[in-house]
């Protein structure tokens, strides 16, 4: 799990600072919390990063369509003579 927290970091740019606030733990309870292999952490923390993953995805989807938009009214300006 601490591969894919660290995969996870460098795409998300997400830390466990952050979702310790989400939680309402410290930053410790998170990081023994990745360090615990049983099926109850394992779960719970895969669910927590698809969850972090899925906002991030959502953001960077309404960041295209504003660059997709704004891309075609640069296309379509005209310079008035």
């Amino acid at each position: 799990m601490k591969e894919l927290f660290k995969r996870f970091k460098q795409l998300t740019g997400i830390k466990y600072t952050e979702l310790a606030e989400v939680l309402g733990v410290t930053k410790q309870a998170v990081d023994k919390s990745m360090n615990n292999y049983s099926i109850t952490h394992v779960n719970a923390n895969k669910w927590l990063l698809t969850q972090k993953i899925d906002e991030a995805i959502e953001d960077h989807s309404k960041q295209i369509l504003e660059l997709e938009k704004l891309k075609q009214e640069i296309k379509e300006f005209k310079v008035d003579l």
